[in-house]
């Protein structure tokens, strides 16, 4: 009865599925088809629909791959015991290139016990687990891969893996052996940089625990200034803003950071940077490009606005330093800023964004430049307002310190104020969890 009644649940869910493809609703049928296929890994019903969606989505060699897959699965196929090895390889290969790594675990897992001793398989199988930042169960796969065909990218990623589990002398000798092969430039950047990591980690290893604090500092020789757990539903207000640029003051006096402007980038940054440099006294100001005399601070809200301009901000200044309030959990960047306020899963400030052209059909989203210029000028007073309240507070004075204690004793491997050290912003791989 039960079995029967799951059935049911099932049926109905791919239905469902089916209905929202029918509707080009592409998001949120592909999750109900994912939740489907990873709960009925042997039902072939799931790869041709999702066959179906990527043929719609214009993913039409990957809809060929997962059509192929789908006939194995069907009673009288040619394949006889169900899909061959090819044929996961294929399907798997290329939902990784989609970024479903979990499906893609799932198929190449299947493929990897048809083929145990193939280093394609093998890496790839763990390259998908490490995107899901599994990192032990991707070790074993990028160490056969390894013992076989030793190339840079698979050493890399096993040091990387060996690295994320806290393994430092496995990384180490892993990344002594890349040192043994003839590398590029850019090659030896990315081994510089995993070298740099490890001493990182040599300062914190001997906690029994790392924190996301840690781990930003790790990685990316990023400040972090407010760690929280991962809240998909959290947002910021005047109170929790304001209490994060007092922090952020407060971070800055007690490592004598010293600047003499604050600039914005975009309009949804302008309220930010507005209060925090009044907060500093000192003026605010747009970015008008890289070349500034004065010593600046570049605030962004949400560190994704990077990437449309990310070439211009690749390169660690000495007169200009980056501070976005609310990193990604999940997305990885083209780099990473030298102060991080908070992670976040989406634009974190409570007003709304401005943008270039306005919609003329939905008169609920529209809003006019007036309108949004009220709400930053009073979202700034209020920002303000409470920094400066907090700043005296017993609570805040003690975050403040327990910040400055944790970064005084490693500022020679921060990216603030290391320019000469660390030429380039380290890419964000988003790897914390």
């Amino acid at each position: 009865m039960e079995s029967d009644q799951q059935k049911s649940k099932d049926d109905i869910s791919l239905s469902r599925a089916r209905q929202l493809l029918s509707d080009g609703a592409l998001e949120q049928s592909l999750l109900a088809i994912k939740s489907y296929w990873l709960a009925n890994p042997d039902d072939g019903a799931a790869p041709e629909l999702l066959a179906e969606l990527m043929k719609e989505g214009g993913r039409q060699e990957l809809s060929e791959k997962l059509e192929n897959l789908a006939r194995s699965f069907k009673p009288g196929a040619e394949t006889g015991n169900g899909p061959k090895a090819q044929e996961l390889f294929e399907a798997g290969f290329g939902l990784i290139d989609v970024r479903q790594h979990e499906l893609a675990v799932m198929l190449l897992s299947r493929c990897v016990r048809l083929a145990a001793n193939e280093p394609i398989v093998n890496y790839e199988l763990a390259f998908a687990l490490m995107s899901l930042r599994r990192f032990q169960q991707a070790i074993p796969y990028f160490e056969i891969v390894a013992g076989k065909a030793p190339d840079f990218d698979t050493l890399l990623n096993l040091a990387a893996c060996y690295t994320l589990t806290r393994r430092a002398k496995e990384a180490q000798s892993i990344l002594k052996k890349i040192d043994s092969l003839k590398l590029e430039s850019e090659q030896s950047l990315e081994v510089g940089h995993r070298k740099i990591v490890l001493k990182r980690l040599e300062s914190v290893n001997d906690k029994a625990q790392l924190t996301q604090r840690d781990w930003l500092y790790v990685l990316y020789g990023a400040i972090l200034l407010r760690p929280g757990p991962r809240d998909p539903n959290s947002k910021e207000d005047a109170l929790s803003i304001g209490s994060m640029l007092a922090l952020l003051k407060g971070v800055l006096d007690g490592l004598q950071v010293d600047l003499e402007v604050v600039e914005f980038y975009g309009p949804q940054s302008r309220p930010l940077a507005r209060a925090l440099a009044e907060l500093l006294e000192i003026p605010f100001d747009s970015y008008k490009g890289p070349d500034r005399a004065e010593k600046a601070l570049l605030a962004m809200t949400w560190a994704t606005d990077i990437i449309g301009p990310h070439k211009s901000f690749a390169k660690i200044e000495e007169r200009r330093s980056l501070f976005c309030y609310g990193l990604t959990w999940d997305e990885p960047l083209p780099l990473v800023p030298e102060i991080v306020g908070c992670l976040a899963y989406d634009e974190p400030m409570p007003w709304r964004q401005r943008s270039a052209s306005f919609p003329s059909t939905d008169s609920a989203s529209v809003f006019d430049e007036h309108e949004f210029d009220n709400e930053v000028e009073n979202s700034y007073k209020s920002i303000l307002y409470n920094a400066r309240d907090m700043e005296s507070d017993p609570t805040m004075i003690h975050s403040v310190q327990e910040a400055v204690d944790y970064y005084t004793d490693k500022t020679g491997f921060l990216m603030l104020g290391n320019a000469a050290t660390f030429p380039v912003r380290s890419e964000y791989t988003a790897e914390l969890d």
